[in-house]
């Protein structure tokens, strides 16, 4: 929405009304128009009206007129069809379409065409928005929504309302309580085992190592003696325990060197604290060395060393978790994993756990086995937590597109606090699909007519008419086709008999007191009645559909169907505005303000594909049309630079 020179000058010439107009459609309906046979028609509605006119309301001359042929060949003629005539009116065809175009464009002023585009294009836009999304939810219910729904009103919290005692309910005041359960449980490990949260001892002792608690009550060492009950030789961690051995010696060697080195100094090492953790080693060895470590490099060596044992470590630790993985299923293991959590009891210990874990600091922990259920950790989640459906949280948690983010307590507590609670929707609660077919049918009668289903609601399908369209294709196709019927025996008769009516109507008397109802009364001339002249005209209509000449049956086709099919999509877009409820009248001509603001977006409308054809086939054979079109496919480009990183200098700024 940025200016560019380009359209600057289609702004500037668009506040002087210029630069659009209607030359395209107005030189099709003259075109079509200016033909004889369809001229000459066309003067035979123009006498019905005027005698009409001449003898006062009531009368049907000029109605009886323009119907003819209308249900026989009416593209020969430009009459316009049959099944058209309750929306489009009497009249002819390429007269009727041209009116509409310029309804839609009143008086050739810029701005009010603008403002009837901008409603167009808006309901456009809109309707198809809804459209489409209802045609992607048509028979799609709630069992699609996620494992952790159960009835359409579960969609609103992604099933976590569900998490509730009271379903949907006290979402803020749970969320609250959950946190404080803080990282007692790595929701994404439970989730990618396929296991259930609660009573997961093998879960719980892997966060605990993940996070840097492993050491509190010697857990770490405990899990791998278990694991090695588990298993035994070949077992499936045995690898993992391998390595985590050959570690060790490692890292008994590294804390040897360590160790001389710092008594070498005067320091004094625990040696029992240096074996549970290389961060441990590595603290303890800087500090130990202290000033003394700058000597011959001895820092930098130890570091090295002890380096090399941090890699060691971690690597074992790696190892030692991914065979955890192995124990999902494994009860042996897991009740022995309970076992020791069950031994962690100490003060100092739990208390390393709440600081590790990210818990609150008042929670009654007993012994670490607690962690396996949040309510003992939390009491009060009694009065909020439906446990069960925590225990399947894997269920709530994997239905969700990016649920991978909740990896936590805290993090799903902080998100909990954050939902409204669900309002009580028991009517809604009862249905299985959010559409139905029945409701896209409903739809699709309140929109207009899609002209292109694939492309959905459009701006044409209400004001296409302005720009010709596929009605000014038709039309022009129709055209074509009389040219190449001109001359022939069939199509000479049909003229005779339009002229021999021609001049019925130009003769006929209009005093009031003459009758007025031409279309059973004989016209002095001929002293044929209007409906007479119709029944001649459609037989000679009719000889040209039913002959055996291949030359007139091809262009038959376009003149009946082709040319009824242009009068029901110009229809269709007049009833379409109605249903839109959009009132091409109220407009206000010469609004500047609307021009700044089409001049400022144009390009961006012009984004629409059916946007851009209305809008640079109205544009005019002038130095602002052509700045408007170039202006279009400037900013196009300007997007396509701009993926290269590429600024060009129009844009201004």
């Amino acid at each position: 929405m940025s200016y560019t020179p380009l359209s600057v000058m289609a702004s500037i010439g668009m506040l002087k009304n210029t630069g659009m107009d209607l030359s395209h459609i107005t030189g099709i309906s003259n075109s079509f128009n200016a033909i004889t046979i369809v001229n000459d028609f066309k003067t035979c509605v123009t006498l019905a009206e005027a005698i009409d006119t001449a003898l006062g309301s009531g009368t049907a001359n000029a109605s009886a007129v323009s119907g003819i042929g209308g249900d026989v060949l009416p593209g020969l003629l430009g009459s316009m069809p049959g099944s058209a005539v309750s929306t489009l009116g009497a009249g002819t065809l390429a007269t009727t379409a041209l009116e509409q175009a310029q309804a839609v464009f009143p008086g050739g002023d810029i701005s009010s065409f603008i403002q009837n585009f901008g409603k167009s294009s808006g309901a456009a836009s809109l309707g198809n928005s809804l459209l489409e999304a209802a045609k992607t939810t048509l028979g799609r219910g709630w069992t699609e929504m996620g494992g952790g729904v159960g009835k359409v009103s579960d969609t609103v919290t992604g099933g976590l309302g569900n998490l509730s005692k009271v379903a949907g309910v006290g979402l803020a005041e749970l969320g609250a309580a959950l946190k404080k359960a803080g990282d007692s449980v790595n929701i994404q490990d439970v989730v990618s085992q396929g296991t259930n949260l609660l009573n997961n001892g093998v879960a719980t002792a892997k966060n605990l190592i993940e996070r840097g608690a492993g050491d509190i009550g010697g857990l770490t060492q405990k899990v791998q003696g278990i694991m090695g009950s588990a298993l035994g030789p070949g077992g499936a961690a045995q690898q993992g325990l391998g390595a985590l051995t050959a570690g060790a010696g490692t890292l008994t060697a590294a804390i040897g060197v360590a160790g001389g080195l710092a008594n070498r100094f005067g320091a004094n090492l625990n040696t029992t604290e240096l074996t549970q953790g290389a961060g441990g080693i590595i603290a303890e060895a800087q500090a130990a060395l202290g000033e003394a470590g700058g000597v011959a490099g001895i820092t930098s060596r130890v570091q090295e060393a002890l380096g090399t044992v941090t890699s060691i470590a971690e690597q074992s630790q790696t190892k030692l978790l991914g065979a955890l993985d192995q124990f999902k299923d494994n009860k042996f293991a897991e009740e022995k994993i309970k076992g020791a959590l069950s031994e962690i009891t100490s003060d100092q210990d739990l208390n390393k756990l709440k600081d590790a874990l990210n818990l609150d600091p008042d929670s009654p922990l007993a012994s670490a086995s607690d962690l396996l259920d949040p309510n003992k950790v939390v009491p009060a989640l009694n009065n909020f937590l439906n446990t069960e459906v925590l225990d399947n949280v894997k269920d709530l948690v994997s239905g969700l597109p990016g649920g991978e983010n909740l990896q936590s307590y805290t993090d799903l507590g902080e998100l909990l606090q954050g939902l409204k609670d669900v309002p009580v929707s028991d009517k809604i609660d009862q249905l299985a699909n959010f559409v139905n077919p029945d409701d896209l049918s409903d739809l699709y009668d309140v929109f207009p007519t899609i002209d292109d289903e694939e492309a959905g609601l459009q701006t044409s399908d209400m004001i296409g008419i302005v720009s010709g369209g596929p009605v000014g294709q038709l039309l022009q196709e129709a055209q074509g086709a009389i040219k190449k019927l001109e001359g022939t025996a069939e199509y000479n008769s049909v003229a005779v008999l339009v002229a021999a009516l021609q001049n019925d109507l130009l003769n006929a008397p209009t005093d009031p007191f003459y009758p007025q109802d031409y279309t059973l009364t004989p016209l002095p001339g001929s002293g044929m009645a209007i409906t007479d002249h119709k029944d001649a005209i459609e037989a000679a209509m009719s000889a040209i559909v039913t002959s055996g000449n291949n030359l007139l049956q091809d262009q038959v086709k376009k003149l009946s169907d082709g040319f009824s099919v242009a009068a029901t999509k110009l229809a269709n877009q007049v009833s379409g505005l109605t249903k839109m409820d959009i009132d091409l009248t109220q407009v206000q001509a010469g609004n500047k303000m609307a021009i700044i603001g089409f001049g400022r977006s144009l390009a961006d409308f012009a984004k629409n594909p059916d946007n851009e054809e209305i809008l640079t086939t109205l544009c005019a054979d002038s130095e602002v049309g052509e700045a408007i079109k170039l202006h279009i496919v400037e900013k196009k480009n300007i997007e396509v630079f701009s993926k290269f990183g590429i600024n060009l200098p129009n844009i201004l700024r």
